[in-house]
């Protein structure tokens, strides 16, 4: 009967490190993306504010 409980532990482990090695590469890619976006748009801004001129 000790076995079982051990296993189910060891079990859970695992897949809380997983969840979080999961949950660590989303929010590195989310932050990616917004940052990417960011520069795009400002960049996209700049050169549309570029072409109109001063004023």
């Amino acid at each position: 009967m000790g076995v079982a409980p051990v296993a189910f532990a060891s079990i859970r482990e695992a897949l809380l490190r997983r969840l979080r090695a999961v949950v660590a590469w989303v929010a590195a890619i989310g932050v990616a993306v917004v940052g990417i976006t960011a520069t795009v748009f400002c960049f996209m801004r700049g050169r549309a504010a570029a072409r109109r001129g001063p004023g």
